[in-house]
């Protein structure tokens, strides 16, 4: 992604966001949902809807599936301004991209003003992203004119991440899971960090799609 300042005004769309908290945390060998995992004393999930307070967000979904009213109930207690914060549930856990889709369906009842918008989707497990990372990704989504823009990192050690593969013009060509990856793949050491800008219409016609269970989301080139 390019660099931005994240400072700089541009013009204005709705902008709502899809934080992923559903999952049960098994590999945490824990009784404790996985979004409510203290970290620095605060819920992991707590710290990412924190970032998100110095975003202009419009409003923002919790999609939450295991044990879903208490991690409703502690996560909602923690916010600054509740009105713009609701809670969706994936009963059943049918992965990341089945989330989205329940999180989209609870901003229906919200939709048609007439005005353009766009949703960020990002997991509840990464307490140490940033509002200034956050708002950069926007920014670039924005002023791009993108359909859909997803935020990469670089690691010298890319182990388990989907790794990003570019065309010859430097463009995202597809996403290849750790597990799917080649020789050639493996070698790549930028990755997908599973946050994403939709332009809504587009994300909405796309997972309305997905009716099979799908366990990882892959972006891929237009055709």
């Amino acid at each position: 992604m390019e660099s931005f300042d994240v400072n700089r005004q541009f013009f204005w769309r709705r902008m709502r966001a899809i934080v992923l908290a559903a999952g049960k945390g098994s590999r945490m060998l824990s009784t404790v949902p996985k979004p409510l995992h203290l970290v620095n004393g605060v819920p992991m999930t707590g710290h990412v809807l924190k970032s998100l307070e110095e975003l202009d967000l419009e409003s923002t979904v919790v999609v939450v599936g295991h044990q879903a009213p208490l991690v409703s109930q502690t996560l909602m207690r923690m916010s600054s301004d509740p009105d713009r914060l609701k809670f969706a549930e994936q009963r059943v856990q049918r992965g990341t991209a089945d989330a989205t889709k329940v999180g989209l369906e609870a901003f229906a009842s919200d939709d048609g003003s007439g005005v353009e918008s766009d949703v960020l989707v990002l997991p509840g497990d990464m307490p140490l992203l940033t509002s200034d990372t956050l708002i950069e990704l926007q920014d670039h989504h924005v002023k791009s004119g993108a359909a859909a823009t997803l935020l990469t990192a670089e690691f010298k050690d890319p182990a388990g991440y989907g790794r990003i593969v570019r065309d010859e013009h430097g463009r995202i060509e597809r996403v290849v899971e750790h597990v799917d990856a080649g020789p050639y793949e493996l070698t790549i050491c930028e990755v997908n960090t599973s946050i994403y800008c939709f332009n809504s219409s587009c994300s909405m016609e796309r997972f309305a799609k997905s009716k099979a269970p799908i366990p990882k989301m892959s972006i891929t080139s237009p055709t």
